[in-house]
Protein backbone atom coordinates (compact mmCIF):
# COMPACT_ATOMS: atom_id res chain seq x y z
CA UNK A 1 0.00 0.00 0.00
CA UNK A 2 2.90 2.39 0.94
CA UNK A 3 4.50 2.32 -3.05
CA UNK A 4 0.80 2.83 -4.24
CA UNK A 5 0.61 5.87 -2.04
CA UNK A 6 4.46 6.93 -3.23
CA UNK A 7 3.58 6.53 -6.51
CA UNK A 8 0.22 8.36 -6.99
CA UNK A 9 1.56 11.38 -4.38
CA UNK A 10 4.93 12.13 -6.21
CA UNK A 11 2.93 11.95 -9.97
CA UNK A 12 -0.04 13.72 -8.69
CA UNK A 13 -2.58 11.26 -9.76
CA UNK A 14 -4.98 8.40 -7.83
CA UNK A 15 -5.40 4.89 -7.85
CA UNK A 16 -7.74 2.26 -8.18
CA UNK A 17 -6.25 -1.14 -6.83
CA UNK A 18 -7.81 -4.07 -7.32
CA UNK A 19 -7.92 -6.31 -3.91
CA UNK A 20 -8.28 -9.98 -5.42
CA UNK A 21 -5.57 -9.11 -8.03
CA UNK A 22 -2.71 -8.21 -5.10
CA UNK A 23 -0.75 -11.14 -5.49
CA UNK A 24 0.07 -12.31 -2.08
CA UNK A 25 1.76 -15.60 -1.05
CA UNK A 26 -0.10 -18.13 0.72
CA UNK A 27 2.67 -18.16 3.75
CA UNK A 28 2.26 -14.35 3.91
CA UNK A 29 -2.25 -15.09 4.50
CA UNK A 30 -1.51 -17.38 7.00
CA UNK A 31 0.99 -14.94 8.96
CA UNK A 32 -1.08 -12.12 8.84
CA UNK A 33 -4.53 -14.16 9.52
CA UNK A 34 -2.56 -15.42 12.46
CA UNK A 35 -1.42 -12.04 13.69
CA UNK A 36 -4.32 -9.77 12.91
CA UNK A 37 -2.69 -7.98 10.69
CA UNK A 38 -2.97 -6.49 7.14
CA UNK A 39 -0.62 -7.88 4.50
CA UNK A 40 -0.75 -5.07 2.27
CA UNK A 41 0.67 -2.98 5.56
CA UNK A 42 4.03 -5.60 5.83
CA UNK A 43 7.23 -4.38 3.96
CA UNK A 44 7.51 -5.71 0.95
CA UNK A 45 11.13 -6.25 0.08
CA UNK A 46 11.77 -7.38 -3.41
CA UNK A 47 8.54 -5.95 -4.82
CA UNK A 48 8.60 -4.08 -7.98
CA UNK A 49 5.40 -1.73 -8.98
CA UNK A 50 5.57 -0.24 -12.03
CA UNK A 51 3.14 2.34 -14.07
CA UNK A 52 2.82 1.44 -17.68
CA UNK A 53 0.17 1.96 -20.42
CA UNK A 54 -2.45 -0.51 -20.67
CA UNK A 55 -0.48 -2.36 -23.71
CA UNK A 56 2.87 -2.01 -22.33
CA UNK A 57 1.70 -3.46 -18.92
CA UNK A 58 0.31 -6.87 -20.37
CA UNK A 59 3.55 -7.01 -22.80
CA UNK A 60 5.79 -6.99 -19.23
CA UNK A 61 3.34 -9.29 -17.74
CA UNK A 62 3.58 -11.79 -20.38
CA UNK A 63 7.25 -11.67 -20.00
CA UNK A 64 7.93 -11.72 -16.67
CA UNK A 65 5.44 -14.48 -16.31
CA UNK A 66 7.79 -16.44 -19.34
CA UNK A 67 10.99 -16.19 -16.68
CA UNK A 68 8.11 -17.68 -13.84
CA UNK A 69 7.97 -14.53 -11.66
CA UNK A 70 5.09 -13.90 -9.93
CA UNK A 71 3.44 -10.71 -11.68
CA UNK A 72 -0.22 -9.42 -12.01
CA UNK A 73 -1.85 -5.98 -12.87
CA UNK A 74 -3.27 -4.38 -10.08
CA UNK A 75 -4.94 -1.46 -10.63
CA UNK A 76 -4.85 1.64 -12.75
CA UNK A 77 -4.10 5.26 -12.11
CA UNK A 78 -6.78 7.52 -12.23
CA UNK A 79 -7.42 11.57 -12.79
CA UNK A 80 -5.16 13.54 -10.92
CA UNK A 81 -6.27 14.78 -7.59
CA UNK A 82 -8.72 11.28 -7.10
CA UNK A 83 -8.39 9.43 -3.99
CA UNK A 84 -6.04 6.37 -4.25
CA UNK A 85 -9.15 4.03 -3.57
CA UNK A 86 -8.75 -0.63 -3.58
CA UNK A 87 -11.89 -2.48 -4.89
CA UNK A 88 -12.69 -5.78 -3.43
CA UNK A 89 -15.78 -8.05 -3.49
CA UNK A 90 -17.35 -5.91 -0.69
CA UNK A 91 -16.76 -2.95 -2.14
CA UNK A 92 -14.36 0.28 -2.56
CA UNK A 93 -12.71 2.12 -0.06
CA UNK A 94 -9.81 4.07 0.82
CA UNK A 95 -6.21 2.19 0.63
CA UNK A 96 -5.20 2.06 3.82
CA UNK A 97 -1.98 4.35 5.29
CA UNK A 98 0.43 2.44 7.34
CA UNK A 99 2.55 4.63 9.37
CA UNK A 100 4.75 1.49 9.82
CA UNK A 101 5.41 -1.62 8.65
CA UNK A 102 2.23 -3.86 10.43
CA UNK A 103 4.64 -6.62 11.80
CA UNK A 104 5.46 -3.89 14.55
CA UNK A 105 2.12 -3.88 15.33
CA UNK A 106 1.95 -8.21 15.67
CA UNK A 107 5.40 -7.67 17.67
CA UNK A 108 3.89 -4.98 20.51
CA UNK A 109 0.84 -6.87 21.07
CA UNK A 110 2.80 -10.18 21.18
CA UNK A 111 4.91 -8.90 24.08
CA UNK A 112 2.07 -7.53 25.77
Amino acid sequence: ATGIHEIALRSGTGAMIYKDSVFIREETKALAKEFNIDPLGLLSSGVFIFTAQPEEAEKALYLLKNKRIDTSIIGEITDKNEEVLIKSKEGTAKLPVFTADEIIKALKEKSE
